[in-house]
């Protein structure tokens, strides 16, 4: 949590910012990729799963809904969030 929503987040945005120099589309673009990552992330190394798309996809929007509970929320509340998800899926 800490990294995608916090360091990635921002570092994405003050990066894309210089390009594009709109702090709103930035920031559209830098959840959008963030969140693409976060979902990409949980198909890299040898424990992780086999890529289907709607995996990938639920998890992408799962990525957008959680950056938007850390704008709303902030950093704990989203943290919370996602390991009581995590512990809801193993059980």
């Amino acid at each position: 949590e800490f990294f995608f929503r916090v360091l990635l987040l921002n570092i994405l945005f003050f990066l894309i910012k210089v390009f594009l120099r709109s702090e709103i589309l930035s920031a559209l673009v830098a959840v959008l990729l963030a969140s693409f990552l976060f979902s990409a992330s949980h198909y890299v190394g040898s424990l992780s799963d086999s890529f289907q798309i709607y995996s990938f996809l639920f998890r992408w929007i799962a990525g957008l809904l959680f950056t938007i509970l850390y704008f709303a929320r902030g950093f704990a509340v989203t943290a919370y969030t996602h390991a009581f998800y995590d512990i809801w899926v193993l059980v």
